[in-house]
C-alpha cells in the first residue's frame, strides 16, 4: 500500500469513526414516573374474591420435560485481532498524546516517559496473552497470518520504546503505531464492507473521487450494511 492510499484510509477510518460515534449516541434517560400510593384497605378488598365468582382451579402438574443436549457451535476465531486492536488503539494514543508534550522539553518530559510505559505495557499484554502461540493456533489460516504479522510489529514497536531519545524517533513511532491501529481496523470489519471500503480509497488514490465523494461513498456503505 503507498503512502498516499494510507492517508486517504486514514482520513477514510476517521470518517468510518464519525459514523460509529453518530450511531452509538445514547437516548437520554428515561424519566422515572412515581409509584401511586394505595392504600392498605383497598388492597384488602382487591383481594377478596366476590361470591359469584368460583374458585380458580387448581393448577394442572406438568410432566418433566426431558432435558435435551445442544451441540456447542464451534467459535470463530475472531478474538485476537479485535483485541490487538483494542490495545493498539490505546498504544497510539499515547504516543500521540505524548507528542504533545515532548515538543518542548523533549522525551525526557515526565508526561512522555508515562505514555511510553503505558504503550509498553499495553503491548506486553497483548503479545504474551492475546497473541500468545496457543491463541494463534486456533485462529483460520487467514486471521493466522493478520495475526502473526502484527504480532512481528507489535514487538518491533515495543522494542523501540526504551530506545526513544529524540522527538523525530518518537514521531516515528506513533505514526507505526497509528498505521498498525488503521489496519487491524480494516481487518475486524465484515469481507464484503472491508472490499468496497479499500476500492473507495483506490478510487480517491486515482483520483476518480475527491475525499469528499469518498467519505459519502462510505457513508452509504455503512448504510446498505
Amino acid at each position: 500500500m503507498s503512502t498516499n492510499q494510507f492517508l486517504n484510509l486514514a482520513q477514510l477510518a476517521l470518517a468510518i469513526a464519525d459514523i460509529a460515534r453518530t450511531a452509538t449516541q445514547k437516548l437520554p434517560p428515561a424519566v422515572a414516573l412515581p409509584s401511586p400510593e394505595i392504600s392498605p384497605e383497598i388492597v384488602a378488598m382487591l383481594e377478596q374474591r366476590p361470591s359469584y365468582m368460583p374458585a380458580l382451579p387448581e393448577p394442572i402438574e406438568k410432566e418433566p420435560v426431558e432435558e435435551t443436549t445442544v451441540l456447542a457451535v464451534p467459535k470463530r476465531g475472531t478474538g485476537c485481532i479485535p483485541c490487538s486492536r483494542d490495545h493498539m488503539s490505546t498504544v497510539s494514543a499515547a504516543l500521540n498524546e505524548s507528542m504533545r508534550f515532548a515538543r518542548e522539553p523533549g522525551v525526557a518530559h515526565e508526561e512522555v516517559q508515562r505514555r511510553l510505559a503505558m504503550a509498553e505495557d499495553e503491548l506486553n499484554i497483548a503479545e504474551r496473552i492475546d497473541l500468545a502461540p496457543d491463541k494463534l493456533t486456533e485462529l483460520p489460516e487467514e486471521e493466522q497470518e493478520v495475526a502473526r504479522d502484527t504480532l512481528v510489529r507489535m514487538r518491533a514497536i515495543r522494542q523501540k520504546l526504551p530506545e526513544t531519545r529524540t522527538v523525530e524517533e518518537l514521531e516515528q513511532l506513533a505514526s507505526d503505531a497509528t498505521k498498525l491501529r488503521l489496519e487491524l481496523r480494516m481487518h475486524t470489519l465484515p469481507k464484503e464492507v472491508r472490499d468496497k471500503l479499500m476500492e473507495t480509497a483506490r478510487q480517491v488514490e486515482n483520483g476518480n473521487l475527491s475525499l469528499k465523494e469518498g467519505k459519502e461513498r462510505i457513508k452509504m456503505v455503512f448504510k446498505e450494511k
